[in-house]
């Protein structure tokens, strides 16, 4: 009955009993997409707090005396903190839920920005300024893809998904080229009280009205929505719905053996009918609604598969049960040991330093190149690589979900857009040291700029996958996947600074390096990715 909308919006429901019923207005907003944009919005924020400093720091060196190694220290101190409470996130968004989880991290590490000031004279309280920032922050991915796992179809997933993970690189883009901006008239204190201020009216006031844990919480939200959501929501989610009749009635049907698909049909019809009164169609709840639709669900596939199917969703429904009951740390022990998590662990640690310390030191190493640090032109060139991504990421996951709904198999997209994410700057990188060291400078800063676009590829591989291995546990997933992230994080700035101390600031060796990381870490991905759910 529903069948073809799964691809499509709710607003497009085949004509139908159900659909004359609960018609949707001509002009309904998807209440689901308040988390396309202020989840997009949140990791603008995120990205803004985390790397204003990179700018600002080349001025803080100048008033203070900070030295290579010390810059290093505290560029990577954000991700010292921001490693701690990444697994804390499932947790936490279990006793309290991802909305409040979201916001108090978020709005903590928002308000660090106004203490940088304060702290930056002294050189261990600004390094502890940065942890802090780091901590609060932590908790803030896990918990939005544990949204983006409630909130969203797998059909849609990669294009609603890339669009709020772009938030990443629309912060890197807004604060890469307003704080130069900003800069140029003021003086980099006034930017943090600036920038924290714009991120608390921006953010923090539409996320507490218009988010809500459960979609279907959502003020205003059409019926229709909620069926739409849960089409393609896993199978335990909708045998929640059904009542104890009904589950009996469906195991019915397997004991029915070989018996007619006339008798299936009956007890189909039976199942429909017990537990529910359809003359009350109009006023009743969503989840009786979603128990109409599971049941006709259920209907079409006896009459397809016949007593298969039956047999597989009662052996669903036991797998959810057992679901329930797993402890955190077991769920924690089946994803890390699993092919496709250990595949993430390996490239978050070993390719991800290199793109750490590119997103660190980008600034310091365009200012040398250009020969200004402020300005209109010093600007451009320090956004544009985080437009490319930005572009990237929402453009791929589009052809991502439309590839797949031609029936491109998942793992084929997953690694097709891996390589590009690690292979491209590992190619870029190799040439900038090897091929055109003494050449213009323009070739140069274009090629650094692809190398760091590519990382917008990431947002249809390596993140899409966290999601993959678990929907259920996506918090967890997420979490392991970011504290390896976080190791590069921290180690990228600091290894950075040393090396150019050790190179007597010669970047071509540093590019050289981080290119066979890349290269290295295309070739695992490549051959040990697996996609396939564990929990």
């Amino acid at each position: 009955m529903f069948k073809k909308n799964v691809s499509g919006d709710c607003k497009n429901r085949e004509n139908g009993s159900m659909a004359d019923k609960y018609q949707t207005p001509r002009y309904y907003f998807p209440k689901r997409f308040n988390l396309i944009v202020l989840g997009f919005l949140a990791l603008t924020v995120c990205y803004t707090t985390r790397t204003l400093l990179s700018t600002c720091v080349i001025f803080m060196n100048k008033e203070f005396h900070y030295g290579s190694t010390f810059k290093g220290v505290l560029l990577a101190a954000f991700s010292m903190g921001y490693s701690t409470t990444q697994l804390t996130a499932q947790f936490l968004c279990d006793k309290f839920g991802s909305k409040r989880v979201i916001l108090f991290g978020l709005t903590m590490s928002i308000c660090t920005l106004f203490i940088v000031p304060i702290a930056a004279p002294y050189k261990v309280a600004i390094v502890l300024v940065r942890i802090f920032c780091g901590i609060f922050q932590g908790i803030v991915m896990p918990s939005l893809n544990l949204l983006i796992a409630n909130y969203f179809p797998i059909t849609q997933r990669s294009t609603c998904a890339g669009m709020i993970w772009a938030g990443i690189y629309a912060g890197n883009v807004g604060i890469s080229f307003i704080s130069p901006v900003l800069l140029d008239y003021l003086n980099w204190r006034d930017c943090f009280y600036i920038v924290g201020s714009v991120c608390i009216v921006m953010w923090v006031i539409p996320w507490i009205i218009f988010i809500r844990d459960n979609p279907k919480d959502l003020f205003g939200i059409h019926e229709n929505e909620i069926h739409f959501i849960n089409q393609t929501a896993p199978v335990e989610v909708k045998l929640k719905t059904l009542t104890q009749s009904q589950v009996v009635n469906i195991k019915s049907i397997m004991e029915t053996g070989n018996s007619s698909r006339e008798n299936k049909e009956k007890i189909i019809n039976k199942t429909e009918n017990s537990g529910n009164d359809f003359k009350m169609l109009h006023s009743s709840s969503s989840s009786t609604s979603t128990v109409e639709s599971t049941t006709e669900s259920l209907n079409s596939m006896v009459s397809d598969e016949g007593e298969q199917i039956s047999s597989t969703i009662v052996e669903e429904e036991k797998q959810m049960k057992d679901d329930e009951r797993l402890p955190y740390f077991v769920a924690f022990k089946k994803l890390i040991t699993s092919r496709g998590m250990l595949t993430i662990v390996y490239l978050n640690i070993s390719c991800n330093w290199a793109y750490f310390l590119l997103l660190g030191w980008l600034p310091t190493w365009l200012s040398k190149e250009l020969g200004v640090n402020v300005g209109y032109k010093f600007a451009f060139f320090n956004a544009l690589p985080f437009i490319l991504c930005l572009a990237i990421s929402v453009g791929f996951g589009r052809l991502s979900d439309k590839l797949l709904s031609m029936g491109v198999r998942k793992i084929i997209l997953r690694k097709t857009f891996g390589g590009l994410c690690y292979g491209i700057p590992g190619v870029f990188l190799l040439m900038v040291s090897l091929i055109i060291p003494n050449h213009s400078t323009v070739i140069k800063i274009a090629f650094v700029t692809i190398s760091i676009a590519a990382n917008g590829f990431s947002n249809t591989s390596y993140q899409l996958v966290t999601l993959d291995l678990s929907s259920k546990y996506s918090g967890v997933s997420m979490g392991i996947a970011n504290i390896c992230s976080a190791i590069p994080a921290f180690i990228g700035p600091l290894v950075g600074g040393f090396l150019l101390e050790s190179f007597q600031g010669d970047w071509n060796k540093i590019f050289l390096i981080s290119s066979s990381f890349y290269l290295f870490g295309t070739i695992v991905w490549l051959i040990f990715l697996k996609v396939d759910n564990v929990i």
